[in-house]
């Protein structure tokens, strides 16, 4: 039986095979056997066309055999390692019980040949089971132990996302509160400012004041004739009202 697939797959090759060749003839002939850069595309293109229907067809009968058989096509898509080897014998193993209850009803063996190759297989066949359950429980140990590990890495690159936004968010709050009170200050320095133009006025009109007292008074401290007496005690009491008034508003001034 695995001779005649081997023929029959040799065959499907070669038909191939002669198809490619026949459509590159066919092209060279077309093109009056002149080899030129558009000819050569057209036969790649050819060869491409026809290696992707070989290998859907491939892909199809792949899908449409059964597995169990041990002469099945399984190279694409094989299982590698201890679990492959594993899976491979107790194929072989079935196989071969088969094989040997089929000799049996055929004659071929006798039962008490049958029946002890028949053990021997089964025996055996437990043992693979077993330690194909084995292999399949360290794999998905394996696989658990990977997936926490992920699970670990992620949650530690969560929280240090979640450390780095709420550090983030700290200092913009800082920010905005250093906004703030900068603000502020700005307003009560801006609403400071006409108190102090308004008490800058003041002391000015405190200070000319004061020193039209300072004039009166060095008027006063010069002689003056007797026709001018009269003027004089006048212009002298309007200069102590003028110091007592200028007194007082330098004295609000300060306050």
């Amino acid at each position: 039986m695995q001779t005649t697939d081997q023929t029959m797959r040799w065959v499907w090759r070669g038909g191939a095979a002669a198809v490619i060749l026949l459509g590159w003839i066919f092209i060279l002939i077309f093109n009056n056997f002149h080899v030129t850069p558009p000819v050569v595309f057209v036969g790649l293109g050819y060869l491409a066309a026809v290696a992707t229907i070989y290998n859907l067809f491939h892909t199809g009968v792949a899908v449409v055999t059964d597995e169990d058989e041990d002469n099945a096509d399984t190279t694409w898509g094989r299982p590698m390692g201890r679990i492959a080897d594993l899976e491979r014998e107790k194929k072989t193993l079935v196989k071969a019980i088969k094989e040997a209850d089929f000799d049996l009803q055929m004659g071929k063996l006798s039962k008490k040949d049958a029946d002890e190759m028949i053990r021997v297989y089964r025996l055996r066949a437990i043992e693979v089971i077993k330690e194909l359950d084995v292999a399949n429980d360290q794999g998905a140990a394996r696989s658990a132990g990977v997936r926490e590990q992920i699970e670990r890495e992620v949650r530690a690159r969560l929280e240090v996302e979640g450390k780095g936004k709420k550090k983030a968010a700290q200092e913009a709050a800082k920010q905005k509160g250093k906004k703030g009170q900068q603000a502020q200050k700005a307003q009560a320095k801006k609403a400071d400012e006409p108190k102090k133009a308004e008490k800058a006025e003041k002391v000015e009109k405190a200070e000319q004041a004061e020193k039209k007292v300072e004039k009166t008074d060095e008027k006063k401290s010069e002689p003056v004739e007797d026709e001018t007496t009269d003027d004089g005690d006048v212009e002298s009491d309007v200069a102590v009202e003028a110091g007592v008034e200028t007194k007082k508003q330098i004295t609000e001034a300060n306050a």
